[in-house]
């Protein structure tokens, strides 16, 4: 992305998380039109270089992050209700970009455990879905999303997960 089209992608990045509180993000429910606009920032984090992706991650408050990172818990539900390939690829790139390096590793496997599963519910090639996850993640835990998209025990009970229908759709649920 050259140097002008990135500061204006900077500003939407801004915009688009800007008043969105953690407490105020709902994790359950429909989609929203948030989701959609979030969804949309993906596009951009895809044309942007490395280095301007860990300029936008340095630049996230933590209450940005976990906005990101809830969108991308809430997307592998509706990847898995909607058979959407593309909504799993954005939550994880979320998920990914939103990763810090200080989050407990055991943390970050439990979150994407769900990606995981879906990849494997939809057909969607694994270890091809978390090597370009990798690739959003900060350099300190890129090697944690290759090697987890790598394992072949993955199962929603060993990490704490299941899936719950509801009326807006599929949802994980902790227990």
């Amino acid at each position: 992305m050259d140097p002008q089209e990135f500061e204006g992608f900077q500003w939407v990045v801004a915009e688009t998380l800007r008043g969105i509180t953690p407490k105020a993000y709902k994790m359950h429910g429909a989609a929203w039109e948030i989701d959609d606009r979030i969804m949309g920032l993906v596009d951009g984090f895809e044309r942007a270089t490395m280095e301007q992706r860990a300029e936008v991650r340095a630049g996230l408050t933590d209450g940005e992050c976990v906005v990101l990172g809830r969108y991308g818990h809430y997307a592998a539900g509706l990847a898995l209700g909607e058979r959407s390939e593309r909504r799993l690829t954005t939550g994880i790139v979320c998920t990914a970009m939103a990763t810090s390096a200080s989050e407990d590793w055991r943390d970050v496997m439990v979150t994407i455990a769900q990606h995981h599963f879906v990849a494997d519910e939809l057909g969607v090639p694994v270890v091809e879905l978390f090597d370009r996850a990798a690739e959003f993640a900060d350099e300190r835990v890129r090697d944690l999303f290759r090697a987890f998209g790598r394992r072949t025990d993955i199962t929603l009970e060993a990490f704490g997960w299941r899936v719950v229908a509801m009326d807006q759709g599929k949802v994980f649920h902790w227990f």
